[in-house]
């Protein structure tokens, strides 16, 4: 079936470098045609609200988007049946004039399609671009359909997280648009990662065995991809000063929270060397400047 699709022309930036203006396309796919109702560009406040397309094979549909704030943004798929799923959406400076595409599959399974779906999520690794994102879509469909029925860590859950979790951490480590670059557009979304700190903690905490969720998921594998995913968070470092100037204090209060959370995680809660420009130091000093300018503020 052909692919409804919608193009993006994006004013964005995520990365070492922030307030760099980013001209370059989401090409947004969906397979099958009619399964989504929308696609929703989320960042530093600003939605923006894309209508699908109808052909892909008309080529890109450009839609320029009033002013957008160059902060990290979240690309949401709005489903037909009401849910939603978003993806983390990174635009870097290099990537200036670039058409990125995003390519979004829905399957609609039933508990009846378990062998379609662990072939999918177990029997098949993700190979390419293409297989990543039927990896992620897909996989998260799954683990999603078993828990509101009541599995949790079973097998075939385990399976299900085991798929997204390969075609996430696909995205976020292997695709590389720029050639000698160590950037992606995409990042871990929000929702894998709480599911894999829970398996974590839970064996950490004595409460399972790592063997428990082998070999669907090895514990080490899991810990990798969480350490780079904290190491990532600390580039929102570098948001936080802009966000202060802009007036935005609860904004950058936030962001601070954030990148401390993250910063805990990977060196130790008594840490206080800098990593990436990051310490202990300057955000504490990030977290007194901003509760002065809040308790000054109007």
């Amino acid at each position: 079936m052909r692919a409804a699709f919608v193009a993006l022309l994006a004013c964005l930036v995520a990365g070492p470098v922030w307030g760099q203006a980013v001209e370059a396309q989401l090409m947004v796919y969906v397979e099958p045609s009619g399964v989504a109702s929308a696609a929703v560009l989320s960042t530093g406040g600003e939605e923006i609200s894309l209508a699908l397309g109808t052909d892909a094979d008309e080529g890109p549909i450009a839609f320029k988007p009033g002013p957008v704030d160059d902060l990290p943004g979240n690309l949401t798929i709005e489903w037909n049946d009401h849910n939603s799923t978003s993806l983390p959406a990174f635009v870097f400076a290099p990537y200036s004039g670039m058409k990125i595409p995003v390519r979004v599959y829905r399957y609609n399974y039933t508990l009846a399609d378990w062998q379609q779906a662990e072939q999918r999520c177990w029997h098949t690794r993700p190979s390419d671009v293409r297989s990543a994102f039927r990896a992620l879509f897909g996989c998260q469909e799954w683990v999603k359909l078993l828990e509101v029925n009541g599995e949790r860590w079973t097998r075939s859950h385990l399976k299900g997280l085991r798929g997204w979790f390969d075609g996430s951490y696909y995205l976020f480590a292997r695709v590389r648009p720029v050639d000698g670059l160590g950037l992606s557009p995409w990042g871990l979304q929000d929702e894998l990662v709480e599911r894999l700190r829970e398996i974590v903690e839970a064996v950490d905490g004595g409460r399972k065995q790592a063997r428990e969720f082998e070999p669907f998921l090895r514990i080490a594998d899991v810990r990798t991809a969480l350490n780079e995913f904290d190491r990532w968070e600390l580039r929102l470092f570098g948001v936080i000063p802009r966000l202060i100037a802009q007036g935005d204090y609860l904004g950058a209060l936030s962001v601070n929270d954030r990148v401390r959370a993250a910063y805990a995680r990977y060196v130790g809660p008594l840490a206080t060397e800098a990593i990436d420009g990051v310490s202990r130091d300057n955000l504490d000093g990030n977290e007194a400047l901003i509760r002065e300018r809040l308790s000054a503020s109007p």
